[in-house]
């Protein structure tokens, strides 16, 4: 009940607020189901900052049932504004917006196949790093707290879709309700992407298969990291350009501008890393506006400008200096590559960069240049900061996932111009990029190179495939079992009657989820038993002497562990054991 009462409000808010907008008196307005996405993604937008206010007032954050009835009752005043308008509530598809929902549908069929590929249909865990177990135990946090706080966008969102979802995955199967909403995440930013091609002048096959190359690269390779809040970032970012692309005309600056001030404020509860490129989009499409006014004011502005630079550049060497970004400097586990998996659309991506730099004609036109100048440019910079051992390539490399749609968005404009300029080139340049990729992800290449490497000694087409290669590698790695989780849920019941902490010995995504999913994940005592940290080649040991301190212990079957610990475990009484692995009786 609860879910469906959920899904119909969050479907009814956004499509009343975009069938408000479609409704408007400028022609170039685009239709209802292109403004929808983006108008779900503002539905989320208030629903967090909402969450947060309540927090501030020292009141629970609005569970499910509340955030529906919000959504309903906000449909049903739009829905009255129209009919107080004389305006037709129900929406009269043309045949642009039936193609643009069936490409929609594919979009969302095509990702629904990612996600059952990388986590198969009953949903396993399968995440290539143990951050998404990190923000699977802040969700939890915040579904039992009623409270959120820092970069929380994803949490409450997720904490929704648990909260409805419960009564059909039980308690410990809520990880299966938090990979719904990890597709839901990834689906959304493809369909927010398609839509703001459609905006930007691209016709719907191109427009759909630009989507689905930028669907499988680095969106994709968000969801096999469980990168959600950076996902849910970029998605954020995809909105602000979808704004400002589709109604950059005179008159709508003032709109535009408190609608980007109210992402900016979601981006900081998302994630905070990508605000200053919103910011400084922000800046650059100001600036556009009102060029007529500084022109004739061209000096104060450049003193302006100048003294905004200067004092940018201090505040920033001063945080710097003060340790205040010294976590940017911290290593992680990402996806690293520098350029490999640009150089496909790289031709296409600056010929179209070129060719909106050049248009005066489009509407669209300089707002998509202005924002690809602004991502262009704070990448540059992340790069330069890296150099300089402000950033670690690990957060260097998070600016690639908005790089990647700012190069599929000139990517678009490129095949656009070509499709009217030299359809011949054309078709010999996508039969080049359709040739390469079917060389890599059908593997043919790499089995030439393995099976005649005097022929080919290496996969040639994977250096330029690379995050799809990657992705696909990732995809088909063992997910973590159902006996798996049978075994923690042992565990849990054993560490709810004892109230001490149990370790699990496994690997670093192993632990994390199983402490994530008994809500072991902050306890006092779970670094100790971390092995992989242990600064010490004689760690064996030393668990040893740590297990001694505790009355149980899982071990996985998979675990490698040394002799000493072996030694130490086949002492010890098996009151628990399944096919992943079993538990030992310590005290």
């Amino acid at each position: 009940m609860a879910a469906t009462y959920l899904a119909i409000s969050s479907i009814a808010l956004p499509l009343a607020i975009a069938r408000l907008v479609s409704l408007s008196s400028e022609n170039q307005t685009p239709g209802t189901l292109l403004l929808f996405f983006p108008a779900l993604v503002l539905t989320m937008l208030v629903d967090v900052l909402l969450a947060g206010l309540c927090t501030m007032l020292n009141i629970p954050a609005p569970r499910a049932m509340v955030v529906g009835t919000i959504h309903l009752v906000l449909a049903i005043l739009l829905a009255s504004l129209l009919r107080g308008s004389r305006r037709s509530i129900l929406v009269k598809l043309t045949d642009g917006d039936v193609r643009d929902f069936l490409g929609l549908l594919a979009i969302v069929v095509v990702a629904a196949a990612c996600g059952f590929m990388q986590f198969g249909f009953s949903l396993n865990l399968n995440f290539s790093s143990t951050d998404p177990a990190t923000h699977f135990a802040n969700t939890l946090t915040v579904l039992d707290s009623g409270r959120v706080e820092g970069m929380y966008f994803t949490y409450y969102i997720s904490s929704l879709v648990i909260e409805v979802l419960q009564p059909f995955t039980g308690f410990y199967g809520t990880y299966k309700a938090f990979i719904v909403a990890e597709i839901g995440y990834y689906t959304l930013n493809t369909c927010v992407f398609y839509s703001l091609l459609r905006v930007a002048g691209s016709k719907h096959v191109p427009s759909f298969c630009v989507s689905v190359l930028y669907m499988l690269g680095y969106p994709l390779n968000n969801m096999v990291f469980g990168f959600s809040y950076l996902g849910a970032g970029v998605t954020l970012f995809l909105t602000f350009t979808f704004m400002w692309v589709a109604f950059w005309r005179p008159g709508s600056y003032i709109k535009l501008f408190i609608a980007s001030l109210i992402v900016i404020l979601g981006g900081i509860v998302c994630y905070s890393l990508f605000v200053p490129v919103v910011a400084l989009s922000l800046s650059l499409l100001s600036v556009a506006h009102f060029r007529d006014a500084i022109s004739r004011h061209i000096l104060a502005f450049g003193i302006l400008a100048a003294s905004l630079i200067i004092a940018t550049t201090l505040l920033i060497r001063h945080a710097i200096l003060a340790g205040l970004v010294s976590g940017l400097s911290t290593p992680g586990y990402t996806y690293v590559e520098l350029y490999g998996s640009f150089i496909l659309i790289a031709p296409a991506a600056i010929f179209g960069l070129v060719k909106l730099i050049q248009d005066r004609q489009s509407s669209f036109a300089l707002p998509s240049t202005l924002i690809s100048i602004a991502v262009i440019v704070v990448t540059a910079i992340a790069l330069l900061l890296y150099k300089a051992g402000v950033f670690s390539a690990y957060y260097y490399y998070k600016f690639y996932y908005l790089l990647w749609p700012i190069a599929f968005l000139c990517t678009a404009r490129g095949l656009t111009v070509l499709l009217s300029e030299s359809r011949a080139f054309l078709v010999c340049y996508l039969a080049c990029i359709a040739s390469i990729l079917v060389l890599s992800l059908s593997r043919i290449d790499r089995t030439i190179s393995t099976r005649h490497p005097d022929l080919s000694p290496s996969a040639a087409s994977e250096s330029i495939t690379g995050v799809y290669n990657f992705n696909l590698n990732e995809m088909e790695s063992p997910k973590i079992s159902d006996e798996e989780v049978n075994l923690w849920i042992a565990v849990d019941q054993l560490r709810t009657s004892s109230d001490r902490y149990i370790p699990l010995l496994g690997t670093n995504i192993d632990v994390y989820w199983y402490q994530a999913q008994t809500k072991q994940h902050y306890a006092p005592d779970a670094r100790y038993f971390y092995f992989w940290l242990y600064n010490t080649d004689d760690w064996g040991s030393v668990l040893v002497d740590r297990l001694s301190e505790v009355d149980y212990c899982a071990i996985l079957y998979t675990q490698d562990l040394p002799d000493s610990v072996k030694q130490f475990l086949s002492s010890k009484e098996i009151i628990y054991q399944n096919s992943a692995g079993y538990i030992v009786k310590l005290e």
